[in-house]
Order: C-alpha cells, then sequence, then structure tokens
C-alpha cells in the first residue's frame, strides 16, 4: 500500500520531505555519468540530459522525484522512509523520469 492519495500531494511537497529528496536527486545525477550506458540510445541521452540538468539546477526534478517516491507501494508515510530508500528509489527510476521530463534528441 502506497501512501494514501489524499497525503501524497502534501508529502511531495512538504520541505522537510524535499528537502532529502534534493541532495539525493544531485547524488544520482553524478553517478549517472559513469554508470553503464543503458543500450537504447535515446534513453541514454536522456539520462544524461537528466543528470545535467540536476548537477547545474539542484532542484530541477524534485518534484518529479518526490511524487515518484509517495507513490510507490511499500511507503505508508513520510516519515517511515529512510534515507537510504529515498536514494534507491531515485537511482532505480532515473531513467523513467529521465523519459517523463527530458525532451527526446532529435
Amino acid at each position: 500500500m502506497a501512501i494514501p492519495l489524499a497525503d501524497q500531494k502534501s508529502t511531495a511537497g512538504d520541505p522537510g520531505f524535499t528537502n532529502r529528496i534534493e541532495p539525493a536527486t544531485v547524488r544520482a545525477a553524478f553517478t549517472q555519468f559513469t554508470a553503464t550506458a543503458n543500450s537504447d540510445a535515446t534513453i541514454q541521452a536522456q539520462r544524461i540530459a537528466l543528470a545535467d540538468k540536476i548537477v547545474t539546477q539542484p532542484g530541477f526534478a524534485v518534484p518529479q522525484f518526490a511524487y515518484w517516491i509517495t507513490t510507490q507501494p511499500g511507503f505508508t508515510s513520510v516519515d517511515a522512509i529512510t534515507d537510504a530508500q529515498i536514494g534507491t528509489q531515485i537511482s532505480n527510476s532515473f531513467d523513467q523520469v529521465a523519459q517523463m521530463i527530458m525532451p527526446k534528441p532529435s
């Protein structure tokens, strides 16, 4: 079960929560530059574009990752989500979020 729908918006926008998300997105962004490349060139380009955007503008994707995490099954309360779980969720979803918010290269 995920955080109840009625609480997802307030949780994803909670400053205490987003202050934990931002450094985790920056940490994940830096790892993308040395990670094994995605075999799909389009996804890889979007991944690196997102990583570059986050490194230069750290708050860029915080709302998207915050919502991603609050909608995942198994998290029933923001207080129960550890920093390690935040980092894992961001790392595991980096390509999916990149595909959603970064334009496809032309």
